[in-house]
């Protein structure tokens, strides 16, 4: 599985706003390609920021998603979300899931 992890900036008064632009955007865009396994968003709200992370089956289907990704960023950008550097990929090492004993 990899990643594509990005840092928005954003003003906080605007944090959900924008983290529902991400959240129906990726699921409409991101959806109909293949591989998309899911997209999650963590806010720091005392700060104004929000990462933004993809989960793809395979670095070629990540890469494939790359214009897509560019349009929903775009729309944030109307929104006044400005990204901190340039999303990273990360391929995933493990995965741990809590299990009760």
């Amino acid at each position: 599985m990899y990643a594509r992890i990005a840092t928005f900036e954003v003003n906080p008064e605007k944090l959900d706003v924008v983290a529902e632009h991400f959240r129906t955007e990726s699921i409409r865009v991101f959806g109909a390609l293949d591989g998309f396994l899911g997209y999650r968003a963590f806010v720091d709200r005392a700060h104004g920021r929000m990462i933004g992370v993809s989960r793809w089956n395979s670095l070629a289907e990540l890469e494939a998603s790359g214009d897509s990704g560019r349009g929903i960023i775009e729309g944030a950008f109307k929104l006044g979300v400005l990204m901190v550097g340039d999303p990273q990929i990360f391929e995933q090492a493990f995965d741990v899931v809590p299990f009760n004993t």
